[in-house]
């Protein structure tokens, strides 16, 4: 059982699984985060892909691991590879798109192998539930209202909702994104706030 309460504090590896849709702004979030404008060309074409950078954050040196997962990823082929994986991660960040219906309700099926795998290793799992505002034009895709996005919450229990709006994602705004992810790292116990 891993007991993150407990962690030293000068430990530098953290790790976090990044989930959702190809077309719902999680690689721009991603790019955000790790303060990295380009990555190499086939770095967001994998559906299980680990993207490490050391970044200072609260003064500190951290080793940052952010695992990239597409939600349309085939499960059944790599099931107790991805099983094993959540078992490693401190915190997981949920990414769907406030016009797309469908990028949060295929949020809905990792979201249970979360608990479920967490449950089994006796893990409290930090889930944050991220929108964006990236599809210019609807296509043919159902909005999501605000109501839409309490009921999922409210039935799928998070460490915390955040949205980001389009502008942050495309002018990509590293002051907001640094201080989101030292927002997570703190909230997921790294310097021992909650």
């Amino acid at each position: 059982m891993i007991n993150y309460q407990n962690i030293n504090l000068e430990i530098s590896k953290y790790q976090i699984m990044v989930i959702g849709d190809n077309l719902d702004g999680k690689s721009s979030v991603i790019k955000g985060l790790l303060r990295q404008k380009e990555f190499s060309q086939s770095a967001f074409q994998l559906p299980f892909q680990n993207l490490p950078k050391e970044l200072t954050v609260n003064k500190k040196k951290v080793n940052l691991h952010l695992w990239d997962i597409n939600t349309n990823f085939q499960l059944q082929e790599h099931f107790s590879l991805i099983k094993q994986t959540i078992q490693l991660q401190q915190g997981f960040i949920l990414v769907f798109d406030v016009n797309n219906e469908e990028s949060l309700r295929n949020l809905t099926k990792w979201y249970r192998i979360i608990l479920e795998t967490t449950l089994l290793e006796d893990i409290n799992p930090k889930i944050y539930l991220l929108s964006t505002d990236c599809y210019h034009y609807n296509n043919g895709y159902k909005t999501l209202s605000k109501r839409d996005i309490d009921e999922w919450i409210e039935d799928n229990e998070v460490t915390k909702y955040i949205e980001i709006q389009r502008d942050i994602i495309y002018n990509m705004n590293y002051p907001y994104f640094k201080k989101l992810l030292t927002s997570i790292l703190n909230h997921i116990s790294i310097y021992g706030e909650n």
